[in-house]
């Protein structure tokens, strides 16, 4: 299992997301993954959430889930990062639950994490390797790509974003020239 989300609705039973694979394909000990899968606790059952091609193969944009996101009001709600076999990064959208997911962006550089304010779950930002960050200003649904400049070239990128200011990011970044935190 390579992320996993929690979404609870205040009083409610907890709905549990678990991607699968690894984001930093090219590594030696890389797991290639199964999917996107919801366990829902009343019923005690993992339900396999991985959209299929009519071969019934893994359709290779969900290979690879290298984070997942849920809204804590609405567990129907989430949103994922992927890395497919093609080599392109995505993110996703569901908001049924993972009955159906939506196409919200894509990147040839490896999305390497998908976060969200813990304030407002409307914003959302990703990580892109090598050339910076996307931001999403309505939950999800649209993704807008921002450079990152001034610090040379650079490879991982982990972000977080300030509890006081969801405006606000923290980066920390992994380069040939310099790394920053």
């Amino acid at each position: 299992i390579s992320s996993l989300a929690i979404g609870q609705k205040t009083g409610e039973t907890p709905v549990l997301y678990a991607g699968t694979g690894e984001n930093w394909v090219g590594n030696l000990d890389a797991i290639e993954g199964a999917g996107i899968f919801k366990y829902d606790p009343t019923s005690d059952t993992w339900q396999d959430l991985t959209p299929y091609n009519s071969d019934n193969t893994i359709d290779e944009r969900f290979v690879n889930i290298s984070r997942v996101i849920c809204n804590p009001t609405n567990p129907d709600q989430a949103t994922i990062s992927t890395y497919g076999t093609n080599g392109v990064s995505y993110i996703f959208q569901t908001t049924d639950g993972g009955s159906t997911w939506n196409q919200r962006y894509s990147n040839g550089n490896r999305i390497q994490q998908v976060i969200v304010s813990p304030t407002n779950y409307n914003i959302q930002y990703a990580a892109i390797r090598s050339s910076g960050i996307a931001k999403s200003e309505d939950g999800g649904t649209s993704w807008n790509s921002k450079s990152i400049t001034g610090i040379g070239s650079f490879n991982r990128l982990e972000i977080a974003t300030s509890r006081t200011n969801p405006n606000m990011l923290y980066a920390g970044i992994v380069g040939s020239n310099k790394s920053i935190l």
